[in-house]
């Protein structure tokens, strides 16, 4: 597009080789930026670029031939957004700063009319920050009500300006951090080093990323680096940051293990607080926060003034810093789309704010999707005439089995290796595709060993045999396999095995039986019996634990008449079954 007022021409670059041509005079618009953050080079941007569903369509403004504006877009389906948004904390606009107005109003009037126009409706700026150029451009350019502005992440950040040895020294004096560090050298050598040359973090880049997905995974949120993609470009932009002397990535050994990485860097006088990983394994020692005092004493040697935590208000960066800056998410839509979210305000406003009201309209809500889930329950069963009798009448019975536990000798093949609680070694198998887990399920099995069960796996060499899990309790609850949450209370502690798990190729050669006989020797002298349950109609589970040694005590059942009547029994067995 072509502006012929301010003879400037803007041009959307759609491919990877025309914003890498754009590399010198990229750099000399983030030296010209009031306020340059590292995230603002081309490096970031070329990182964002391996994603293979965001494809570039980045407004570039020349005058005369000369770059003098840059907004690094890319499309995702039919959503425009920053390409380095997968790495980079903070995105901006790049431009001469005296002519910012202009140069965005041309830049949004070039996507609107361009060809591909059609192709989005939606540009979403995620983690603008509050000193960004483009918001500025959009106040002073009056486009601002044109786009909707929500306060995404607080960015703390530790200002040294007012005393750095004194700030340090305070910190790392706090009573948590001191405690940690003692407890963590009672277990070994701890040793802690900086590395700013990229071949000496090569060794460690595996180890990294495996602990940054995997502690991620713990906590519910998804990284990027399990895919081989992301982690060659996290490669090359570390190759980039250490060629330009930036790169600061720390390593806390114990023993000569890796406890903790983080990766960060230095631009300016800012220290960067990037990507921090540790051993989940080592949680209750707290390697990261070990780490974390050992970063701040290594930076008396920096001249960096300030150490930015980067976006995110965890818990831990609260007790350590001393000011904090605002991320945005700036929403714009194209089309017709852009009248909703204006008619949503109006709506929300009129809306009464008496509470009684909004609960009877959740309670309505509710009501309206268990109607149209029964309803499709319905239309399925009516597809499908075999389960026509399951409509009418189900019933659904558990078998509790008991066994002492006992230490017993538990002869397993030479190739053969027990493995208990190691979760970190669990998530990696998971990862790998080894187990009947997915990465999903990874946040569930960590809050299991939080909550003081254990995890039993047998290894055969490199493959998985079996995994079973056992944890002492006070009632079984078999909500899964029943469909209720009712539960048999028992008459003291017992050890209750669940979730157990052969690889197919491993069934039939009695491995159930040794991990059960194992599970009771585990227990030995801890608590008097274990318990196991499973479905009468699974025979094949049946055998392996009576051959186990298990004897049935109990078993539970529920009957349903027309899905919605319900009765719940639960009664004594014998060895043979009868009550």
């Amino acid at each position: 597009m072509y502006d012929s007022v301010n003879k400037l021409i803007c041009k959307l670059l759609v491919s990877a080789g025309e914003i890498r041509a754009l590399a010198a005079e990229w750099r000399h618009l983030l030296a010209l930026h009031p306020h340059p953050e590292s995230f603002y080079d081309l490096a970031w941007t070329i990182a964002g670029l391996v994603d293979p569903h965001l494809n570039p369509l980045a407004p570039a403004v020349f005058e005369d031939g000369r770059l003098i504006g840059v907004l690094p877009l890319g499309l995702r389906q039919n959503q425009l957004e920053f390409i380095g948004i997968s790495f980079a904390d903070y995105n901006d606009l790049l431009c001469i700063p005296e002519r910012k107005t202009e140069i965005l109003s041309l830049m949004l009037a070039s996507l609107r009319q361009s060809s591909a126009a059609s192709s989005w409706h939606r540009l979403m700026l995620v983690n603008v920050r509050d000193d960004s150029l483009l918001r500025q451009a959009l106040c002073e350019s009056g486009l601002r009500k044109q786009f909707w502005e929500t306060r995404a992440y607080p960015c703390p950040y530790i200002d040294f300006s007012g005393g750095k040895d004194a700030l340090i020294a305070k910190f790392i004096a706090k009573k948590s951090l001191v405690r940690h560090a003692k407890g963590l050298n009672c277990k070994g050598v701890v040793a802690f080093e900086v590395l700013r040359d990229y071949s000496a973090v090569i060794p460690y880049l595996e180890r990294f990323c495996e602990q940054q997905v995997i502690r991620r995974a713990a906590s519910g949120q998804p990284s990027h680096l399990r895919h081989e993609e992301p982690r060659r470009a996290l490669a090359g932009l570390m190759c980039d940051l250490a060629a330009q002397g930036n790169l600061r990535f720390a390593v806390l050994t114990l023993n000569g293990d890796p406890a903790a990485f983080h990766f960060g860097f230095v631009y300016g006088r800012k220290y960067y607080w990037y990507k921090p990983s540790f051993q989940i394994d080592l949680w209750d020692d707290s390697p990261g926060e070990v780490l974390i005092r050992d970063l701040l004493i290594s930076l008396r040697g920096e001249p960096s003034v300030i150490l930015d935590f980067t976006i995110g208000n965890e818990a831990f960066k609260g007790r350590f810093t001393n000011g904090a800056s605002n991320t945005f998410i700036l929403h714009h839509d194209f089309g017709w789309r852009r009248h909703l979210y204006p008619l949503a305000q109006r709506i929300r406003r009129c809306l009464p704010r008496n509470h009684s009201i909004l609960t009877a309209l959740l309670r309505l809500k509710r009501l309206s999707v268990q109607t149209i889930r029964a309803t499709w329950d319905l239309l399925t069963l009516a597809k499908h005439p075999s389960k026509w009798p399951r409509f009418f009448y189900t019933r659904r019975t558990v078998i509790v089995f008991r066994a002492p536990c006992e230490s017993r000798p538990v002869s397993l093949p030479s190739d053969c290796k027990i493995v208990i609680d190691q979760f970190a070694h669990l998530a990696h198998l998971v990862l790998q595709g080894k187990t009947p887990y997915n990465w999903n399920d990874i946040q569930k099995l960590f809050a299991r060993l939080r909550a003081g069960d254990h995890v039993h796996v047998l290894m055969e060499q490199e493959r998985v045999a079996h995994i079973a899990w056992s944890g002492i309790r006070t009632e079984i609850q078999a909500e899964y396999e029943l469909g209720t949450p009712r539960a048999l209370k028992l008459p003291e502690p017992h050890v209750l095995i669940y979730d157990c798990w052969t690889a197919p190729a491993e069934r039939g050669r009695g491995i159930y039986s040794h991990m059960l006989w194992h599970i009771c020797a585990y227990y030995a002298g801890q608590v008097a019996a274990s318990t196991i349950f499973c479905t009468e109609s699974n025979n094949s589970s049946i055998r392996g634990i009576e051959k186990a040694g298990f004897r049935r005590f109990a078993a539970l059942s529920l009957t349903r008449w027309l899905v919605i009547g319900k009765c719940w029994r639960q009664r004594e067995v014998s060895d043979a079954g009868s009550e």
